[in-house]
């Protein structure tokens, strides 16, 4: 019967020809935790109790959505495991209780601004630096990290390249306005800004309390 550390290992095998940087990240932290667990027992041997206090340890402390991602990971390693060697397998994730315990949180609704309150709350931001980043943020869409690590390379007139994006796409562009382009230029020029230095080289924290 196969064991552990092989199922685990095609399983990483997988994802690292099919799937994008963030996810493959995800699986492997659960994964291999659950490989340094179980390695050398039958992964037929590992019972639901055994895969409940796994998950119990491995997200203790931790968010509803952590928690169900991470069940969802290892539900998702037997799934693969049963459609592609093993189909007589039972997926010890499918217990009712497993599932109840790590069940999908609800989001919870956030307000969503009209664009008349965005522009004024940019029009009231008293430095030059957070309106531009806010500017960002509003007009093309970009996350706080994706700001943060915006240089003046990356900059082709109206068009931005984008450096470790979300989607872990490369060469991922966005588009922003005239206006928004001429300002952001100007602070470049004027804050003698390198072409490969962040042009806002401050913190994520710092960042966040700006928002």
């Amino acid at each position: 019967m196969m064991k552990v550390s092989q199922a685990v290992h095609y399983h990483l095998e997988y994802h690292k020809a099919n799937s994008q940087e963030n996810t493959q990240r995800c699986v492997e932290y659960v994964l291999k935790k659950f490989n340094v667990q179980f390695q050398e027992r039958s992964i037929a041997s590992i019972s639901e109790e055994d895969v409940l206090t796994f998950l119990m340890k491995l997200t203790f402390n931790r968010r509803q959505t952590t928690k169900r991602n991470r069940y969802a990971v290892l539900y998702s390693f037997y799934n693969f495991t049963i459609n592609t060697s093993l189909p007589e397998l039972k997926n010890p994730c499918n217990n009712s209780v497993i599932n109840k315990i790590f069940r999908r949180a609800y989001p919870v609704q956030s307000r969503i601004l009209d664009k008349d309150t965005i522009d004024e709350i940019i029009f009231r931001t008293t430095t030059l630096r957070n309106r531009l980043m806010l500017g960002l943020m509003a007009c093309a869409g970009m996350r706080i990290s994706e700001v943060l690590n915006l240089t003046p390379n990356d900059v082709d007139e109206r068009k931005l390249i984008l450096q470790k994006p979300k989607s872990s796409r490369r060469g991922e562009v966005v588009y922003i306005p005239s206006k928004l382009q001429r300002r952001l230029n100007d602070y470049i020029r004027d804050h003698k800004v390198q072409p490969d230095k962040r042009v806002f080289p401050i913190s994520y924290s710092t960042s966040w309390s700006m928002v």
